[in-house]
């Protein structure tokens, strides 16, 4: 059995692997400031945006499930305004938008929590079995697909799902594989 980190609106790579074989999301990593857990890129249009979902300080070494969100910062309207700024004009964002607002519309204690119901959403959205899963193979080259600012930036890799979903629709599978 493999262990998967968690990972708030993972990356393309991050699905990618997860088409292997058999894992479980890892609830007992431990936490570093400087790992993916909590943050994402998307492509607006003045390029590479990072959201970063704050997390109460922490010392020591603490679990991934019992780290806490920081709601006393307004990330989670920042984060939705980013997004509609982002995917407005795409093609599939009316298409998603009703059901990635409530991931904004409502407080989640632990970032765990928030992550694992937007990889539950997301493996629903691109049609994945309803599993945890992951591949020791290496990532293969990432095909290009339409981005909605790619005539000012160029294409951009490896950045969130939520930017594959936007941009592919229902295509996003195929673009995994």
């Amino acid at each position: 059995m493999n262990l998967i980190s968690t990972a708030y609106w993972g990356s393309t790579d991050y699905y990618r692997q997860m088409l292997g074989e058999q894992g479980v999301i890892n609830a007992d990593e431990r936490y570093e400031r400087k790992k993916h857990l909590n943050r994402c890129n998307i492509v607006g249009a003045n390029g590479v945006m990072t959201l970063t979902v704050p997390t109460k300080r922490v010392h020591g070494n603490v679990p991934v499930r019992d780290i806490r969100i920081d709601n006393d910062i307004a990330w989670q309207h920042q984060h939705w305004i980013s997004l509609l700024s982002a995917y407005k004009t795409s093609p599939f964002f009316d298409f998603i938008a009703d059901d990635i607002a409530p991931f904004y519309n409502r407080h989640h204690e632990f970032l765990l929590d928030l992550n694992e119901e937007i990889r539950l959403w997301t493996i629903r959205a691109i049609g994945f079995n309803n599993r945890k899963q992951i591949t020791d193979t290496p990532c293969h080259e990432q095909k290009q697909y339409y981005q909605v600012f790619a005539e000012r930036h160029g294409f951009k890799i490896g950045m969130s799902i939520i930017d594959l979903i936007c941009n592919t629709g229902p295509e996003a599978l195929y673009y995994l594989t």
